[in-house]
């Protein structure tokens, strides 16, 4: 159980983040430049819904098992922050490209006509400028993963079991008692870190 909670920890914190900052910059690439091609990629942003999350998992599975380089991963948390970055794709791109929409690129393009290289201006303009919806987007992506099962059942070996997993497997086996009790924990982990995230979102509003 200790195990299983600090793995759902890890790997919501560690896909919310870089699944917002990857999300960030594929909604700059759409938003900011005319790369040819930009229509597909903001098509092919949808098709994660498209795909049932087990036949994810499997097929992530199937990756991690067959590549020799990247089989080194399986087992490790890895695939599972990447099966859920690929899940919920769609919503955190898409919440991001509205937040970039209404923000004018002058103060990026002032930045770039100083000087500034492209990491700089991202880090220092654009993501302080959308913040507030990449917190809303990191939450998402946190809540998701506590919750997740579909997804993640194929990939997660015994070390990276996470409490949602660890419910099901006392639901499948009738110990039902148990698994409700893992439903209340992850519910209050929910909403311990949904607290602390409208903090932070309430503050950087009152900052901007």
């Amino acid at each position: 159980f200790t195990r299983a909670t600090a793995n759902s920890i890890v790997l919501g914190l560690t896909s919310g983040v870089m699944g917002t900052l990857f999300y960030a910059l594929i909604v700059w690439v759409l938003v900011r430049t005319t790369i040819r091609g930009r229509e597909t990629v903001a098509l092919l942003t949808w098709l994660p819904w498209a795909i049932p999350g087990m036949v994810l998992g499997v097929t992530l599975s199937n990756i991690m098992l067959n590549v020799p380089l990247v089989s080194a991963f399986y087992g490790t948390m890895a695939p599972l922050i990447l099966a859920m970055i690929i899940k919920d794709m769609p919503i955190g791109v898409q919440m991001l490209r509205t937040a970039l929409h209404q923000v004018s690129g002058e103060l990026e393009e002032s930045a770039q006509m100083s000087g500034a290289s492209f990491p700089r201006i991202f880090r220092r303009i654009t993501l302080p400028l959308i913040a507030p919806m990449c917190v809303a987007v990191f939450l998402l992506m946190f809540m998701s993963t506590l919750r997740d099962i579909s997804t993640v059942v194929m990939l997660a070996s015994p070390g990276t079991r996470t409490l949602s997993l660890l419910m099901f497997q006392f639901a499948t086996a009738s110990r039902l008692e148990s698994a409700a009790v893992i439903g209340v924990v992850i519910a209050l982990i929910s909403l311990l870190f949904t607290s602390i995230a409208f903090k932070i979102g309430i503050r950087m509003n009152v900052e901007s």
